[in-house]
């Protein structure tokens, strides 16, 4: 069966460091490549129906990357698509300020979740659609919990925007930044072999399934998803072979740091296992690398 007709199309977007680094030790906001890697980056959400990325992500941001250009918001209805793409948060703990300005932009908002994320956000109006795909810690694919919530929600301005989040302090701060880098954690590895499994992660933690996340996505419409990081989310997603195609935009910095994010993180790919890609492009321009690639996949 060709999972790729019952799922979106997926390609990863991101600009990294010449040392692979996709943002600093400090995990602050990667703001290092060019204009014209920001409007590459604006050109492949402009071809997407839909953006997904983590909380991570948005946390460091606190906004999305909306279509601004009128020739790509022309192209989009030229192509009888909304001028916005879909934005999809995933986020297994849904632990999300609502005073974020990501919440006040005019783009249609998603959210990916797990039933107890699913429930902090019942009855809000942030998000239109909230997406329950939770995979049961140490269960096969085929056992996890899966189902959607859909809210209709009445455009209330700013309401959402004034209710007070209260001050969590350091410790909260560690728990949502435990929560970020477990987000796309996932119990099932791409390579079924007793010798390549990832660790087994903390069963406290919910984690989405991205299989039926993906296969939903799909059944909602969603045919080209535009995937925008961060690391553990693309390292889910590799894990499980739902991404298609990457592009990488090398940039002339290097910064190091161990524990700085990488393009795919989570806890890597035995060598002998590790996935292949095929380069379909390389392309300088200035001082940056546009590198495009495609997953190899065996026949």
């Amino acid at each position: 069966m060709d999972r790729s007709r019952s799922r979106p199309h997926t390609t990863v977007i991101l600009a990294m460091s010449a040392d692979g680094k996709i943002a600093d030790a400090r995990r602050s906001p990667a703001r290092f490549s060019s204009q014209r890697d920001r409007f590459h980056l604006e050109q492949q959400i402009a071809a997407a129906d839909a953006t997904l990325f983590g909380a991570g992500t948005l946390r460091a941001y606190g906004t999305t990357l909306s279509v601004t250009s009128a020739k790509l918001l022309h192209q989009r209805l030229q192509n009888h698509q909304k001028s916005q793409p879909i934005q999809i948060l995933a986020s297994a703990s849904a632990k999300i300020d609502p005073q974020w300005r990501f919440f006040r932009q005019p783009v249609p908002r998603w959210l990916l979740t797990s039933a107890a994320g699913a429930k902090s956000w019942q009855g809000r109006s942030e998000f239109e659609k909230v997406i329950v795909a939770e995979q049961g810690v140490g269960d096969k694919i085929q056992n996890s919990k899966f189902k959607i919530q859909n809210w209709d929600k009445e455009d209330k301005g700013d309401e959402g925007d004034k209710r007070d989040k209260g001050d969590k302090g350091d410790k909260g701060d560690r728990e949502d930044k435990k929560a970020d880098e477990t987000e796309g954690a996932t119990t099932n590895y791409r390579f079924p072999t007793p010798d390549s499994r990832l660790p087994i992660p903390d069963s406290r933690l919910p984690t989405i399934n991205w299989t039926f996340a993906l296969e939903q996505l799909f059944s909602l419409g969603i045919k080209r998803l535009a995937v925008l990081g961060g690391g553990e989310l693309v390292a889910a997603m590799l894990a499980v072979d739902l991404i298609d195609e990457m592009w990488l935009t090398v940039c002339p910095l290097l910064l190091g740091g161990t524990n700085a994010p990488s393009p795919v993180a989570g806890m890597g790919f035995p060598e002998n296992l590790a996935p292949r890609l095929e380069l379909l492009s390389a392309q300088v321009e200035a001082q940056e690398v546009f590198l495009h690639y495609r997953l190899q996949r065996s026949q």
